[in-house]
């Protein structure tokens, strides 16, 4: 619910989460502190993302280890 409102009182303003202030984001939940901006931060958002596929750091490199191996495999054994 608390998303849902923030999401809908930047469509209806034009500003994105990022640029809100941290008043914004209090006057929607008390619950808000000032790290919510490192939160909403880019890199955050996406190393945090550690599913399959997904675009942590850490799932990319074991899919490109992945990848590397099944193409040694398939090197190796002539197919």
């Amino acid at each position: 619910m608390i998303v849902g409102r923030l999401v809908n009182n930047c469509l209806k303003s034009g500003d994105t989460l990022d640029t809100l202030t941290l008043r914004d984001f209090r006057a929607v939940s008390n619950l808000f502190e000032g790290d919510i901006y490192d939160a909403l931060s880019l890199s955050h958002c996406v190393n945090e993302r550690k599913v399959i596929g997904g675009p942590a750091e850490q799932e990319v490199l074991r899919q490109i280890a992945y990848i590397e191996d099944f193409v040694k495999e398939r090197t190796e054994s002539g197919d």
